[in-house]
């Protein structure tokens, strides 16, 4: 894929922009409750082979039972402006809103769970998004967020389930 028109950031630079992860918590009575839902969403970016990736969003629940699990992913709506060139806030919404379930989620975060800390940020590089394109993990952005929820005094995860 090329480059989308209103493109803004430089495409010679080896960090491509940043992630936003966020944490939460089930907050509401019943099997759920105190389940942590993790989610982060990776930027706009353009890998080391040139090639445009778009932003996807990252997500996994964990409980006690199940106190590891993979991460879902899915990808938002490549185009950054809509049909008119314009970069709305209604286009940017219709981004997340594709089809895919990611609406649907931060809906339902809204209403059962309570955020923990503040959400932070974390580089994505170039190699970053080749692994995106390639569908391949992303150990070191993953790695990245762990060890910043660490020096940003998050609590460790259900450290009575390992």
């Amino acid at each position: 894929m090329t480059t989308p028109v209103e493109y803004v950031t430089d495409t010679t630079k080896s960090v491509q922009g940043f992630a936003m992860y966020a944490e939460f918590v089930n907050t509401t009575p019943g099997p759920k409750h105190g389940n942590i839902f993790q989610i982060f969403f990776t930027p706009d970016g353009v890998s080391e082979l040139g090639q445009f990736v778009g932003a996807h969003v990252y997500a996994r629940e964990l409980s006690k039972d199940k106190p590891k699990r993979q991460w879902r992913t899915a990808a938002l709506t490549p185009a950054l402006v809509d049909a008119d060139g314009k970069n709305t806030g209604e286009h940017r919404r219709a981004r997340v809103d594709n089809g895919n379930s990611i609406r649907s989620t931060l809906r339902n975060l809204c209403v059962y769970a309570s955020i923990v800390q503040e959400p932070f940020f974390v580089e994505v590089s170039k190699s970053d998004l080749d692994a995106i394109a390639s569908g391949k993990p992303l150990t070191k952005v993953i790695y990245r967020i762990g060890e910043t929820r660490k020096a940003k005094g998050f609590a460790e995860i259900f450290p009575e389930s390992k």
